[in-house]
């Protein structure tokens, strides 16, 4: 799977910064009318888990509420779009402060199935003392992820569609841009494959009760940090540089391969997990890696990765001004490779891009420093 930014993000910045109060406005309503149209469009009117038909969808969230809601402030969280500079576009996608009620949520699932499928990992009780994180809650997380990502992977696609269609609010202007529509829509449709083998490996995990996740790294933390998050992450290179992920390889046998990052604030504690699943081979070298830092330097690490290929965190409003620097911005703006036809310089490329030897440059919101209490 690969890491691009949202098509509704994917958007000028220089233009946003500088739009007109009037064309920002009609921007807005074209957005949110093509999102709406698009969301309704996309639903099939059955439960993607358990098939039966739902007359309204379940609203779920990606990261546990309860974790939301040991970080919010009157309700409220800060989103990806403040950090990157962007201006509040108003709408829920570009908002900077969003209600953690529709913070990562999406609806493809029947409330039973959301009630039922992920119980274990999304009760707190779970995190405390000497608990580890069972088979049954990694798969219930990975379940989660991919179903999201399935979601979002699947609107994306019907976005891309609909701008190469007659009637769509935005236009392709020339063919460069058309050219990068349908080199995007080819991948976003591998993508989709990609998550739904996941989530099927998921589902079986969860069914049968066999061994399929490797957890290497848990940590309670004694304090509650200001972001939740939690993702499938696709990384590119690992801490010595080396490639784990071949972005560029175009072979279609070829498989992208995540590992499952989990920062869950509790009410008076953080846990923090990385698993993968079980045998994969990929992620060897970066786990001897990891395990050897210290664990300032894990934190770093993991903090860095979100930012870097995260879009799906949401942080307490009053650590905003803390972090705003522009090497965080730097971080976070990072655009996404999408194709290149040199191989000579691809490796290069990836290093430039994704080396983990800077996650000391931007501010460690896993450390004790930015705790909320």
């Amino acid at each position: 799977m690969y890491k691009f930014q949202n098509l509704d993000r994917n958007i000028d910045r220089d233009y946003l910064k500088n739009i007109n109060p009037s064309d920002k406005i009609e921007r807005n309503k074209a957005l949110s009318k093509n999102i709406k149209e698009i969301r309704q469009l996309n639903k099939s009117g059955t439960c993607y888990y358990c098939g039966k038909p739902v007359t309204s969808y379940c609203k779920s969230h990606s990261i546990p509420r309860f974790c939301l809601e040991n970080i919010e402030e009157k309700g409220m969280v800060t989103g990806i779009n403040s950090i990157m500079g962007l201006p509040d576009m108003g709408v829920s996608i570009g908002k900077h402060t969003i209600g953690i009620g529709e913070a990562g949520t999406f609806s493809i699932i029947c409330r039973e199935c959301d009630q039922m499928l992920f119980r274990e990992y999304e009760n707190p009780a779970n995190y405390l003392d000497e608990a580890i994180p069972t088979q049954k809650m990694m798969a219930q997380i990975a379940m989660k992820n991919y179903i999201k990502f399935i979601h979002k992977k699947e609107i994306e696609i019907s976005m891309l569609e609909r701008l190469m269609t007659q009637g769509s609010d935005f236009e392709i202007s020339n063919l460069s841009d058309l050219y990068e529509v349908i080199t995007k829509l080819q991948v976003y449709k591998t993508d989709l494959i990609a998550y739904q083998d996941s989530f099927e490996q998921a589902k079986r995990v969860l069914n049968t009760g066999k061994k399929g996740y490797y957890l290497f790294y848990y940590k309670l933390l004694e304090y509650v940090v200001p972001i939740a998050f939690q993702a499938p992450i696709a990384l590119s290179i690992d801490l010595g540089d080396g490639v784990i992920n071949d972005v560029f390889n175009k072979d279609l046998n070829y498989k992208i391969t995540d590992i499952h990052i989990c920062v869950f604030p509790l009410l008076s504690k953080t846990a923090v997990m990385l698993f993968v699943e079980e045998g994969d081979k990929r992620y060897r070298k970066f786990r001897k890696q990891f395990k050897k830092l210290d664990e300032e330097a894990k934190l770093g690490v993991i903090n860095y990765i979100v930012f870097l290929y995260g879009e799906d965190y949401y942080m307490a409003k009053n650590v905003r001004d803390m972090i705003d620097t522009e090497e965080l911005r730097d971080v976070v703006n990072t655009i996404p490779i999408l194709w290149n036809d040199s191989p000579s310089i691809e490796t290069g490329i990836l290093t430039e891009k994704y080396s983990l030897g800077k996650w000391n440059s931007i501010p460690n919101l896993l450390s004790e420093q930015y705790k909320l209490r």
